[in-house]
């Protein structure tokens, strides 16, 4: 089956229905959708398993893709790859869907994106082989340093955006300067 945006409703749906397990592999996570899944996992007497894996770049960070308080929130059940790239969802390691789509708002319900779902045990069992790969290389984030990158990041955001509001402000004098104005 493919799958097209909008498609939070319909993930959210297969959330709600997983007994054992949710595994997400996707480079970007929004607070808003982590909640939306914790939200649908929790008030059952043997909640599944929620294991996500992500990107952690300070790039993402600062245009806003990828969003720390995502880490804060899903703690020990988020753990990162850095070249991370790839994009699925396990449900039950029953089906999986292979996606062009993270689980933000706008992945999941505005962009262009398409995906397949997978429903052969032999394919669904080998993307579990590999979340559980990837799973056992990643790193734990711990919340302190994760801190510490982001205000570092955004310091060094704030000290080139400085510089650079610096340069204009010059050159703009001399483009004046060039037309005799003095404004």
């Amino acid at each position: 089956m493919l799958i097209y945006n909008p498609w939070l409703d319909q993930f959210l749906a297969w959330v709600k229905e997983a007994r054992s397990s949710v595994e997400i592999a996707a480079p970007m996570a929004q607070l808003e959708v982590s909640r939306k899944v914790v939200d649908a996992l929790a008030g059952r007497p043997s909640p599944p398993r929620l294991r996500v894996l992500a990107r952690l770049l300070g790039d993402d960070f600062l245009n806003g893709a990828m969003q720390p308080d995502v880490f804060r929130f899903l703690g020990p059940r988020i753990r990162v790859i850095t070249n991370l790239h790839a994009k699925f969802y396990l449900f039950d390691r029953k089906f999986a869907v292979v996606t062009t789509s993270n689980p933000t708002l706008d992945g999941m319900e505005s962009n262009i994106e398409i995906g397949v779902q997978v429903k052969d045990p032999a394919q669904v069992a080998e993307i579990g082989r590999t979340f559980d790969r990837w799973w056992d290389a990643a790193r734990e984030v711990d919340a302190q340093k994760l801190e510490d990158l982001v205000a570092k990041a955004l310091a060094t955001q704030a000290a080139q955006r400085r510089s650079e509001d610096a340069r204009l402000s010059r050159t703009l004098k001399e483009i004046n300067a060039l037309g005799g104005g003095g404004h």
